[in-house]
């Protein structure tokens, strides 16, 4: 956190060397000179000191209570007189009647998360640079919504979470029979992306014996995931995840590499863990599969 003076902008943590620290500048300059903004603070990479100059700028501001209905209200217009820039995107997620976050991706190719909260609100993440705050006693308040800590941390893996994932793969892999035979060749691949995920997350646990959990598929909170992995797979996990989807062929062979993945990675953690492996239903889903292709060939020797 840095020191501020109470009547005051702080902006000398920004760093300079970003492009985005110019515009980050101009706009807390200008929302300060709002008589209903309380306090301006960072939250995300830009807060921690590990920003980039890709990262996205999570402003926070906290408004009067009865100012707030008004910022729940903006619209891009308004919002381009705030950011200086043109609002190519926005979208908008609602926090009960005290707090909105305002998505927005501008005409230069930045994107803000504003974050507008009333004074009776709190908002709490890993980390809060304070760039301004106008009232001392919500001040305290904001000094106490750093955490310190990411929005998931891993926890040891558990072996009964672990097995039921290893479950929930074999029964989705189990239903690509159906998705092919009904000619949905593109719904394939959904499925094929929730199985990846959850490859990734059982190497992830292989490898460190920790588990992220169900993490939402964004860049946040998969980025540690894959970092590990790439380290210690090298270019083979790359060929697993990114192998190609443009035809069935291509497909049904991903389907059967990424089982046989799961089945070795599987084995390993449910020795380590102390579970037993779903033998029965990995043999199930792949005589079914087996099957499932003899008859595919028969209809297209029958054509």
């Amino acid at each position: 956190m840095s020191g501020v003076a109470s009547d005051g902008l702080s902006l000398e943590k920004l760093p300079a060397e970003l492009p985005q620290s110019a515009r980050l500048r101009e706009v807390a300059t200008n929302l300060w000179k709002r008589d209903e903004v309380v306090a301006l603070w960072l939250g995300g990479s830009f807060a921690d000191e590990t920003a980039d100059r890709y990262s996205d700028i999570d402003l926070r501001i906290a408004v009067s209570p009865d100012a707030i209905a008004a910022w729940k209200a903006l619209d891009d217009a308004a919002l381009c007189d705030i950011l200086g820039q043109p609002c190519l995107a926005h979208e908008r997620a609602d926090y009960g009647p005290f707090a909105i976050l305002h998505h927005t991706l501008l005409a230069d190719g930045d994107i803000y998360d504003l974050f507008v909260q009333s004074t009776e609100h709190e908002k709490h993440e890993h980390a809060v640079l304070i760039l301004g705050c106008r009232d001392a006693t919500f001040a305290v308040r904001l000094k106490t919504f750093a955490t310190g800590q990411k929005d998931v941390d891993p926890t040891p893996a558990d072996g009964e979470e672990i097995a039921r994932l290893i479950r929930a793969f074999w029964f989705n892999t189990h239903k690509h029979r159906k998705v092919f035979a009904r000619g949905l060749d593109l719904l394939a691949s959904v499925g094929i992306n929730v199985e990846r995920a959850m490859l990734l997350r059982l190497w992830y646990a292989l490898i460190t014996g920790l588990d992220g959990g169900e993490a939402r598929p964004n860049i946040f909170s998969l980025s540690e995931r894959y970092r590990v992995v790439r380290r210690e797979m090298g270019a083979r996990a790359m060929q697993i995840l990114g192998a190609p989807l443009s035809s069935r062929e291509h497909m049904i062979v991903h389907i059967e590499q990424l089982r046989n993945e799961m089945s070795t990675v599987g084995r390993q953690l449910a020795g380590r863990l102390g579970f037993d492996y779903p033998e029965p239903l990995e043999a199930m889903v792949r005589r079914r599969w087996e099957q499932f292709k003899a008859d595919e060939q028969d209809k297209l020797r029958t054509c």
